[in-house]
């Protein structure tokens, strides 16, 4: 700790001189060499008796000297970061100074980095030296010299953020850096009404208050507990509430269609159906459940009901204070009235958005939820995770991306963090410029917005005019300038230090233009049975691939292509069913891909994503239904084609079908010019601009908005046939 206490102070470029000699002895020893040796002292006879140093000899330890710049060295290649020279001023003094001050009394006052500084001065001046005969001859186990090591230590405290491995589930974590005053968590209710503001500690007392109820109504370890809502505190303080109590929470989206969560609610098992949103809340008389329906959030006075047919009783969707007031009447005890949970316990159970089916109950334990958000963390830059950090949740939580990855990572920052949860999805163009996120996350269409607004203005259309930079590369250079500007000050996005985009497939080509205009956009992959596998990191972003694999994570190839993928991340299964795609943590994806010498990885669509002519020619959907969006206007497209003799599609528009004069002339013209980039079996032969919206309600739309191609196929087949009956473009 005393070593590490000065590593971290050093790579955040706040230790700039130490009041010692630079040929002062480190005294450094890795703990499983000290394990090994213990093993050793404990098997043989001769060590009986005898006194072991298990310290590291005067040849294997760095000086003061070699280790700082080691580090300065390390920092800058690795961490990117630039941290200036050592300067060694002994002072020893200081070794008084600090013996005084530790035997003073400290209690009650706030302590601050000089208070950890002066702490550690006896320790500078200590100069011991350890007597390891008996460790050399009888245990005779080399240690290791320190540059053989160090690397690794720096690399695991960077990951680990320097933070004291407890073993604590992140929920526990959470709860403790809740608390913190050094580094403060705020959270933020962005509504139509303004934006509320809610500390740390308050929302602790709102989830021991969840907690002291749940007790009271019987929720123990191990009930599957149901919740839907609009992102709020009062969602985050429910679904930690649930991880604290050891039950498994069942995040539904609050855009799934009643019939479909009675679905769900049955196959889970869920006792409890939290919601918190009034459009769950209004389709409630048809839910078909034996779970106990709570409102909460939006819906804190709850609602009656009528039974489900002539002969049932009416019943109440309880209110969320007669919930909570039932613990208020018992025992008091929040978090310390449930045990702990073990690692290895099931924690959450997030339903697939079934677009090839039945909706699958994807399973996660604690364990794996306190890895996600740790390494999240380390997918953050080293300077950024170190500085106060703004983040803006707008995804819906029960999505695994933002529920599990965004959701639990800012607890293992040891740094400021107000987190913003936007109440209403269609309110992001407005929430992005108040908030002003530091890091984002967010599906391509948002990013394809942007570029479609940037690219339509007047100086993105003098940009783009420009593009012959042999013209007037200095005037050109200049309007990229003031463009970037404009587009990100818009956006809201100016102040962020990491763009990510994931989810769904993204363009190679809108995140080439982003990049022609300075703009990094980092391509991230994962799935619902793994919630991110790899990422393009600040350094090393490479387009088009999908990044390279996150820590402790392996992705390997079969011979048909197929990417497999091992790691922490990958879940336990599937609820109540068998299945051969996860077995022993190893999942196959059902993604076709390659891996490159330099470890990124190309997706060549997944193995089921093909169709195949009458003339038995394979042709990728996804590359053919990226290229259709990409055309201006263009917000949805459907390839067609499975056993047909040629391409079709169906197309969907962003403002509508009848807002543009001569749309399906333009249209034609841009899908002529896109097939001559094409070959003869993936040509685009016709095609039909569909005027009615794609609909969650219909089925043609998954709640997390990715398209039931199975549906909208079925749906619009009389437009299909005619595109096969005859006619042109």
């Amino acid at each position: 700790n005393t070593v590490y206490y000065v590593l971290k102070q050093m790579l955040l470029g706040k230790l700039h001189a130490m009041p010692v000699s630079p040929d002062t002895p480190v005294n450094i020893v890795p703990g499983d060499y000290v394990a090994d040796l213990i093993v050793r002292a404990c098997e043989r006879e001769e060590a009986l008796g005898r006194i072991f140093h298990l310290t590291c000899p005067p040849q294997a330890a760095p000086t003061a000297g070699e280790l700082a710049e080691h580090v300065r060295v390390w920092a800058n290649q690795t961490l990117m970061t630039r941290i200036p020279k050592m300067v060694f001023l002994p002072a020893p003094f200081l070794r008084k100074a600090g013996a005084a001050y530790n035997h003073t009394s400290q209690a009650g006052k706030k302590k601050g980095k000089l208070h950890d500084l002066v702490m550690l001065m006896p320790y500078f001046f200590a100069q011991q030296e350890f007597d390891r005969t008996n460790t050399d001859q009888i245990l005779s186990l080399p240690c290791p010299a320190w540059r053989d090591y160090i690397d690794r230590l720096l690399e695991f405290a960077c990951r680990k953020n320097f933070m004291r491995q407890s073993g604590m589930t992140v929920f526990e974590q959470a709860l403790v850096r809740r608390g913190s005053t050094r580094y403060p968590i705020r959270y933020y209710d962005i509504t139509k009404d303004g934006i509320c503001q809610v500390t740390g500690p308050v929302v602790n007392g709102r989830i021991s208050r969840i907690l002291d109820a749940f007790y009271a109504w019987g929720i123990r370890k191990g009930d599957r507990i149901a919740l839907t809502g609009i992102n709020s505190v009062d969602y985050l303080a429910l679904e930690q509430a649930i991880g604290l109590a050891g039950a498994v929470s069942v995040p539904i989206y609050y855009t799934t269609p009643a019939r479909e969560a009675s679905v769900l609610l049955e196959k889970s098992g869920a006792s409890w159906f939290f919601v918190g949103d009034q459009r769950m809340l209004g389709a409630v008389d048809e839910i078909d459940t034996s779970a106990r329906i709570v409102g909460f959030s939006v819906c804190r006075d709850g609602v009656r009901s009528p039974g489900r047919d002539k002969d049932a009783e009416p019943w109440t969707v309880m209110a969320w204070e007669a919930f909570l007031s039932e613990g208020d009447h018992g025992q008091s005890g929040g978090k310390e009235l449930f045990p702990s949970p073990d690692p290895e316990d099931l924690a959450t159970i997030r339903y697939t958005s079934g677009t090839t089916g039945e909706p699958k109950g994807v399973m996660f334990n604690y364990a794996q939820l306190a890895w996600m958000g740790e390494v999240m963390t380390a997918l953050v830059s080293w300077e950024d995770r170190n500085r106060p950090m703004r983040y803006l949740s707008f995804l819906p939580l029960s999505h695994v991306v933002e529920g599990i990855l965004a959701s639990y990572a800012p607890y293992y920052m040891l740094t400021q963090v107000d987190y913003y949860f936007l109440n209403d999805f269609g309110a992001l163009t407005d929430a992005l410029p108040k908030v002003r996120p530091t890091i984002f996350f967010s599906v391509p269409r948002f990013y394809e917005k942007v570029w479609d607004q940037a690219s339509s203005n007047v100086l993105g259309k003098m940009w783009l005019a420009s593009s012959d930079e042999k013209k007037d590369p200095a005037g050109r250079a200049v309007l990229g300038k003031l463009l970037r500007y404009a587009v990100l000050k818009k956006a809201g996005i100016d102040q962020c230090r990491q763009l990510i985009v994931g989810s769904a497939p993204v363009s190679e080509k809108l995140l080439l233009h982003f990049r022609e205009l300075g703009i990094e956009i980092y391509n991230a992959y994962g799935q619902t049975e793994a919630p991110l596998i790899t990422i393009n990191r600040i350094g090393d972003n490479v387009i088009p691939t999908i990044g390279t694999p996150l820590p402790e994570t392996f992705v390997s190839v079969q011979e048909d292509g197929e990417l497999i993928v091992e790691g922490p991340q990958v879940a336990l299964g599937y609820y109540g069913l068998e299945t051969e795609t996860i077995v022993n943590g190893t999942l196959k994806t059902g993604d076709l891909g390659i891996i490159h010498e330099n470890g990124h990885i190309t997706l060549n669509g997944r193995k089921k994503d093909f169709i195949i002519t009458a003339y038995g020619k394979n042709i990728s959907i996804p590359k053919l239904e990226e290229r259709l969006k990409d055309i201006s206007g263009v917000s949805e497209a459907v390839l067609i084609g499975e056993n047909r003799p040629y391409c079709t599609a169906l197309l969907w528009m962003e403002n509508g079908p009848d807002e543009e004069d001569g749309l399906e002339e333009r249209l034609s013209g841009e899908i002529e010019r896109l097939n001559e980039t094409l070959s003869h079996p993936e040509q685009i032969r016709k095609f039909r601009v569909i005027r009615r919206p794609l609909s969650i309600k219909e089925g043609e739309l998954t709640p997390n908005l990715k398209v039931k191609r199975g549906n909208v196929q079925e749906h619009f087949s009389e437009e299909i046939e005619r595109m096969y009956g005859g006619g042109g473009l």
